[in-house]
């Protein structure tokens, strides 16, 4: 209910509800056996969720400021569910609601953003990441910090403005751009490789949905270059030396 447990200092169970409005907002520490249930208007806010399988944050704002460790999946469905959330799971975590996970620090195996502004001005460490809802990663950072490869796919739609995805020392990157993203940015860091591909959906006639995509373009990696609007390539900034990675590192620390 209403305030059920606001500010408790410790809720355990084998699964846990926090349905009503503010029900177990600032909780010191949930920890949940298996399923973690957030639905009522900030019902999970600032509480530091412990789940066993899934996080389901679906109601307005239920896990703003929170911090989630999950075993299994994270669902962010509501409006900005998880904006500003800290999250770690080793499956997907899925932002789904309006400016579901804005401002979110997200590590993740996999990444989905598929509602508008979903990923705005968020940091991502994943091995896969897709995003196609509007505007979706606008002033987001997908970063491949401590991994050796990571596979991105995004939509022209989704890119939005300020978008950046960083390949550092030792990772190999590959990025696919459906209808393009010239508003991509990609820096390349010595040491490691990437590869930029610009495809066209195919789109089914008896369903409209988007199904496989064919590649239209291979863009260039090699060297430094302004984004194409003619082919959908996206900008690229390459350092060779450690040097060139110091300036680099100045210069997203400027633009974040």
């Amino acid at each position: 209910g209403y305030e059920s447990c606001l500010d408790a200092e410790l809720i355990e169970g084998k699964i846990i509800q926090c349905s009503g409005a503010y029900s177990c907002q600032d909780v010191a520490q949930i920890n949940a056996e298996t399923l973690m249930y957030c639905g009522g208007y900030k019902a999970c806010e600032k509480a530091i969720i412990t789940a066993g399988k899934e996080v389901n944050c679906d109601g307005y704002q239920s896990c703003c400021g929170a911090k989630i460790e999950s075993e299994d999946n994270v669902l962010c469905q509501g409006t900005r569910s998880c904006k500003k959330v800290k999250m770690n799971t080793p499956k997907t975590a899925q932002c789904s609601g309006d400016r579901a996970c804005q401002g979110g620090k997200i590590t993740a195996a996999k990444v989905s953003l598929y509602g508008n502004s979903a990923g705005e001005e968020a940091q991502i460490s994943a091995d896969e990441v897709e995003a196609f809802g509007s505007n979706t990663l606008n002033f987001g950072e997908i970063d491949s910090v401590n991994r050796t490869k990571i596979k991105v796919k995004v939509s022209r739609e989704a890119v939005g403005k300020d978008s950046t995805v960083i390949c550092r020392d030792g990772c190999d990157c590959e990025i696919e751009c459906v209808d393009g993203c010239e508003e991509l940015e990609l820096v390349q860091m010595s040491g490691s490789t990437s590869t930029v591909s610009v495809s066209q959906p195919k789109v089914s006639s008896t369903t409209g949905l988007i199904g496989k995509t064919t590649t239209t373009a291979t863009c260039d990696t090699q060297y430094s270059h302004p984004a194409n609007a003619s082919d959908g390539c996206p900008m690229v900034k390459v350092s060779s030396s450690d040097c060139e990675d110091r300036e680099l590192e100045t210069y997203l620390t400027n633009k974040r």
